[in-house]
């Protein structure tokens, strides 16, 4: 996303209403970070939905370079679903 010159935060939310603004950038901020079981919920769910997408709609995975038969890392795997996949 791209950010405002002041603070790093995105331009979108400088445009909105006072309150509403510091309270979607606060929400935006602790999603970002992962810093609330909320926020990482919220991350592994984002990064379900295209593999939810391929498979309802079909396409597979013949398109992308994946190996089905490489070694899981396990540790890094539990890593990854308990931090919303960074």
């Amino acid at each position: 996303m791209e950010r405002g010159a002041a603070g790093g935060e995105p331009p979108r939310f400088a445009s909105l209403p006072a309150p509403l603004g510091a309270e979607l950038l606060a929400l935006w901020r602790e999603y970002e970070e992962g810093r609330t079981p909320e926020a990482c919920l919220v991350r592994g769910v984002d990064r379900l939905n295209p593999t939810l997408m391929r498979c309802l709609t079909g396409q597979g995975w013949g398109d992308m370079a994946t190996d089905s038969h490489a070694p899981v890392d396990a540790e890094a795997l539990d890593g990854c679903i308990c931090h919303g996949s960074p």
